[in-house]
């Protein structure tokens, strides 16, 4: 019987990395662990990297863009004055120069302020109804581990009383976490304060509070109601 041979060890991906303007660099960071990482491993960690980091320089190269657009307009003057005149390379310029315009006006805050308050409010409110249905799920799941426990002590079964208390602890646990993570989510609504009194909207109020761990049910009145201020908010928005 022939004696298979072995897979061949997978080597390392090749080193990449992406260079930005001025010199930065970023670089993959592979994780230690039971496997060698792929290529396709190494390519989405760059990858994950690199997308956070471009998009602060989008407006620099859209200004870029449109400067680069306005010195061709510049230089295709003399040849639409002639002689003979050449309209043509000036009408193909500021055709070039029309579509690159519409990318500054993001730049303007009348124009980005209410884009950036309804992209914020939006994942506010995806945020508290998320939040609502993984409360509403422990909940669930507490009433099934409170019938296992009553189970147990009617059966006297003291392995199950064992697990059920895990679980009742663990529930518990998961309710705090998610009471916890509330606060540190006030930071953006202030920074979401300040942008609606720029737009004359109210403001909205601070997230911790709103869920007591001990008592969960009685926060989704105000979840709910949070949720509606935020569509309302939402609403009046003026968009340009």
């Amino acid at each position: 019987m022939a004696i298979p041979e072995c897979k061949p060890i997978p080597r390392l991906p090749v080193p990449r990395e992406i260079v930005f303007p001025g010199g930065a660099a970023l670089s993959q960071v592979l994780a230690a662990g039971s496997q060698i990482p792929s290529g396709l491993d190494a390519a989405t960690n760059l990858l994950a990297q690199a997308s956070p980091a471009m998009a602060p320089l989008m407006p620099i190269f859209n200004i870029i863009d449109a400067v680069l657009s306005l010195v061709e307009c510049v230089q295709a003057v003399p040849d639409a004055l002639g002689p003979p005149p050449d309209p043509a390379k000036m009408a193909d310029a500021l055709s070039r120069l029309a579509e690159k315009l519409p990318k500054l006006l993001d730049l303007v805050p009348q124009v980005a302020t209410p884009r950036m308050v309804i992209g914020m409010v939006d994942t506010l409110i995806d945020f508290l109804e998320g939040l609502r249905d993984q409360i509403e799920a422990i909940l669930l799941q507490a009433e099934r581990t409170q019938a296992a426990r009553a189970k147990a002590e009617e059966l006297g079964d003291e392995n199950l009383l064992h697990i059920a208390g895990c679980a009742e602890a663990q529930g518990q646990a998961q309710l705090q976490a998610m009471t916890d993570a509330l606060a540190p989510m006030n930071t953006l609504v202030s920074a979401l304060n300040l942008l609606l009194g720029l737009l004359g909207l109210p403001e909205v109020p601070a997230f911790d509070g709103l869920i007591d761990s001990a008592n969960p049910d009685a926060g989704f009145a105000a979840l709910d109601a949070l949720v509606d201020t935020l569509r309302r908010i939402r609403d009046a928005v003026p968009l340009p």
